[in-house]
């Protein structure tokens, strides 16, 4: 019985020795330790104690600053932030006055019918339209966006927009005017894209000058342009240049 006892154990044993011979073994090093620290910080969001201690800054600096939201305009992480220059950032920061990041407005067209339900969804209304005044042609971005609540307005593309491009705020009022605007200038049925003669293309894709792009909830973005031109003796969808008309009227 103790043979049987002890030959047993002798094959338990071999058994578990086996077990652990196929299991991989991490050696500790500091090497290891030094790395998983590394990603930890990177996997981290910065800390205020990190960010006044590195920069020798007094916490009371960001007294009524919202430090998450500082971290996260300026794209602050433990991988870049020795490049960059905190007290700068800081004192620019609080030269703000609405502390938004704003978009890039770059997002692809991904439809050219416009829906019904879609008006329900809308976050982004883009207009570029070609202003003339006498012999002078400009070109005007507007931005008007439900999402962070701002209107901006600019003479070049929509990627490059900052504060100084801020020219109010939109409220529900002027949502509701929006929406309204697409049932009263039938935005449901505007033709196809028309091109012109231009060679460059805009912000569509397609080579006119004058075009709206409308940004939706669910990532659904329509996109619609036409010729430069307002002649009406050239332009068929007047509807368009209306929408366009009553939406710069009401956010300027």
């Amino acid at each position: 019985m103790k043979k049987k006892i002890i030959v047993v154990a002798i094959i338990s044993f071999l058994i578990l020795l086996i077990g652990c011979g196929n299991k991989d073994i991490k050696v500790i090093t500091a090497e290891n330790t030094n790395e998983s620290k590394d990603k930890e910080e990177t996997d981290m969001k910065l800390t205020i104690e990190y960010v006044c201690d590195k920069y020798d800054i007094d916490k009371s600096e960001f007294d009524g600053i919202d430090f998450n939201d500082f971290v996260e305009y300026y794209d602050l992480t433990y991988e870049n932030i020795a490049s960059e220059n905190i007290p700068f950032l800081l004192n620019d920061y609080k030269s703000l006055t609405y502390k938004v990041k704003i978009p890039k407005y770059d997002s692809s067209i991904t439809t050219d019918t416009f829906l019904t339900e879609y008006k329900e969804k809308i976050e982004v209304v883009r207009i570029v339209d070609i202003r003339a005044d006498g012999s002078v042609e400009e070109c005007v971005y507007t931005i008007v966006d439900f999402n962070i609540g701002l209107i901006l307005v600019s003479s070049y593309p929509t990627s490059a927009l900052s504060e100084d491009n801020i020219v109010g705020e939109t409220d529900d009022d002027i949502k509701e005017k929006v929406k309204d605007s697409f049932e009263k200038y039938d935005v449901y049925n505007w033709k196809e894209n028309v091109s012109s003669n231009n060679s460059e293309e805009d912000e569509i894709g397609t080579s006119n000058n004058i075009s709206v792009v409308i940004e939706l909830a669910d990532g659904t973005v329509y996109g619609y342009s036409y010729s430069w031109s307002r002649d009406e003796e050239v332009v068929s969808n007047k509807n368009f240049f209306d929408f366009i008309d009553e939406i710069e009227n009401l956010v300027y």
